[in-house]
């Protein structure tokens, strides 16, 4: 019978029988599975002369370490359009839920716009827009370094929770 060669094939040996003194290998830990949400969501801008908010239709993506309130709040630093961009990645330093629906939006404005009065205003309202398409938020609570504050640059009370039904009056 002619040697193979190692690029040739040998026949499959069947055996029925554990084979002994062969390491074997160890089994692969279990991974644990990352579920990745996504969503089609509404943004909203000011127009390039702050008299207008812009809707845009943005689709964010969310899962371990993120949570859709932080990627809605990233979608409202970046528009698409010609619009300007109330808000700054950097302006967040951490956004949570609680079980009753109360959004709380605590921000970090070392870096505080020069807006005026009508840009606070949106600044809030594009806020406001955005997190209470969430049917799951009830009200949204703006801090500032962890703590309630009056307003965020001056102009417009914030000093308590908005609830959907505020946003006529705004």
């Amino acid at each position: 019978m002619p040697d193979k060669t190692p690029n040739q094939e040998s026949d499959p040996v069947e055996t029925t029988q554990p084979v002994e003194n062969v390491k074997q290998p160890e089994p692969k830990p279990n991974t644990p599975v990352v579920k990745v949400e996504k969503a089609d969501i509404k943004v909203y801008f000011s127009d390039l002369q702050l008299e207008n908010l812009v809707e845009e239709e943005k689709k964010i993506t969310w899962g371990e370490g993120t949570t859709k309130y932080g990627q809605a709040f990233l979608a409202l630093c970046e528009p698409e359009k010609e619009t300007t961009p109330l808000w700054k990645e950097q302006n967040l330093k951490d956004i949570q839920i609680s079980p009753e629906g109360k959004l709380s939006v605590n921000l970090s404005l070392e870096e505080r716009p020069n807006f005026g009065s009508t840009g606070e205003r949106f600044m809030v309202l594009s806020l406001l827009q955005t997190m209470f398409q969430f049917e799951e938020v009830t009200s949204v609570q703006f801090l500032i370094d962890n703590q309630p504050v009056e307003t965020i640059l001056g102009h417009m009370d914030v000093s308590e929770p908005f609830t959907k039904e505020m946003m006529a009056d705004l």
